[in-house]
């Protein structure tokens, strides 16, 4: 086979192994590698990716029960 076409053959066969490296068919959503999402952030507060969750002067009439699966701190 002549160098060309050698170098044709390698760079399909890169194409082809690129198409879908996590496993999922071509044309599907990737597959999530890590944990599943926690709840979303509760109702009129606010979340940062670092952890932090911000219900202050929002006028609480009670506890946040669902809240991020990351929160370090909540801020009432």
């Amino acid at each position: 086979m002549p160098g060309g076409g050698r170098a044709l053959l390698a760079l399909g066969l890169l194409a082809l192994g690129c198409a879908a490296r996590d496993g999922s068919p071509e044309g599907a959503p990737p597959r999530r590698t890590g944990p599943a999402p926690g709840p979303a952030c509760p109702r009129d507060c606010g979340c940062s990716q670092e952890g932090v969750v911000d219900c202050g002067g929002i006028d609480l009439k009670e506890f946040p029960l669902l809240l991020p699966e990351l929160t370090n701190h909540l801020s009432l």
